[in-house]
């Protein structure tokens, strides 16, 4: 019973009292069973708080209690136990950082763990890891926030709540292809939803359209699908469709139906036949333009699948609309 009298020592003592329970901590911890008993007693959040607010002298003393008793919380963490990951995402050191970001990312695919995550605060503690970890932990975090944001509206508006818009935005336009990549799929789920016309709106006000639109241009195949979806889903809002045209929207899904891979012409495709059947009747000579109906007759064409309804609906509706 000693082990919670020294957290909460730890937690409602006297600065005397706080370094004497930490000493004692770091001494004891030297034993595994002990460790563990101290890691699960949620003696790191007192000492990280009190390393924060404690006097600068006890400073080295409380981080050696830290590196004494972190290699328990890590092997507790590592079993599963989502607060225990969150708070070595916030606060470990990188190799640590990342290993709880890949368990969050196995636990982000199932709707249950999913919301456990949330519930625990885990949203906005990935959201300012995206903004303040390493590359690497930057793009587990966005991974792991796009997988949590499919489980349901609730999630995507804890994101917003959270700042995450802008972050992504950022990575979006200053990450590697691959961050790039991971910050155009998480816009794509956000912006998904008959809804959220509101989400949509600040996702465009935050400057994501034309970002986007250059992925398309020069993303890999999966930068190009997750921005042209990112794209199709935003052109749902009034707002977001006239930047998407205004901005090369237009040209960059016909040049992806040219040159681009086979799933991501499907994606233009319908991100253009979504376009061009609502309000862009004052951009008719970009969107009726051979540059935009001949990547049609060329999928038709083509011998990768047989015409799919959706292309010749769109080629069917553009003839029919310059006659």
């Amino acid at each position: 019973g000693g082990i919670p009298s020294l957290v909460l020592l730890l937690q409602t003592g006297s600065n005397e009292g706080k370094t004497l329970a930490a000493e004692t901590i770091r001494i004891i911890s030297v034993n595994d069973a002990n460790g563990d008993a101290v890691a699960r007693s949620g003696v790191v959040p007192a000492l990280l708080s009190m390393m924060k607010s404690g006097p600068l002298h006890d400073n080295l003393m409380i981080a050696n209690t830290l590196r004494d008793t972190w290699r328990h919380y890590t092997k507790i963490a590592e079993s599963g136990d989502i607060p225990s990951l969150l708070l070595l995402v916030q606060h470990g050191m990188d190799e640590n950082r990342i290993k709880a970001l890949g368990i969050l990312y196995h636990f982000s695919t199932s709707n249950e763990k999913s919301e456990l995550i949330e519930k625990a605060g885990g949203i906005p503690t990935l959201v300012s890891v995206l903004t303040t970890g390493s590359l690497r932990v930057k793009i587990l975090s966005g991974a792991v926030l796009q997988s949590i944001a499919t489980h349901g509206v609730k999630n995507k508006v804890a994101l917003v709540d959270a700042g995450g818009i802008h972050p992504l935005v950022e990575f979006l336009k200053n990450g590697p292809e691959a961050g790039k990549t991971i910050a155009a799929a998480a816009i794509w789920i956000l912006s998904k939803g008959i809804d959220l016309e509101g989400l949509r709106s600040l996702i465009s006000q935050a400057g994501a359209i034309p970002l986007l639109i250059q992925l398309v241009f020069s993303g890999s195949e999966n930068g190009k699908i997750n921005a042209i979806g990112a794209l199709w889903a935003l052109s749902y809002t009034e707002f977001s469709k006239a930047e998407i045209v205004q901005s090369g929207g237009i040209e960059a899904f016909s040049s992806v139906m040219q040159t681009g891979p086979h799933a991501c012409k499907k994606y233009a495709a319908g991100a253009l036949k979504y376009l061009g059947s609502n309000g862009v009747a004052s951009h008719k000579e970009k969107y009726f333009s051979p540059c935009g109906v001949l990547p049609l007759v060329d999928i038709i064409k083509s011998d990768i699948s047989a015409p799919s309804a959706l292309e010749a609906s769109l080629l069917r509706k553009r003839l029919h609309s310059q006659k």
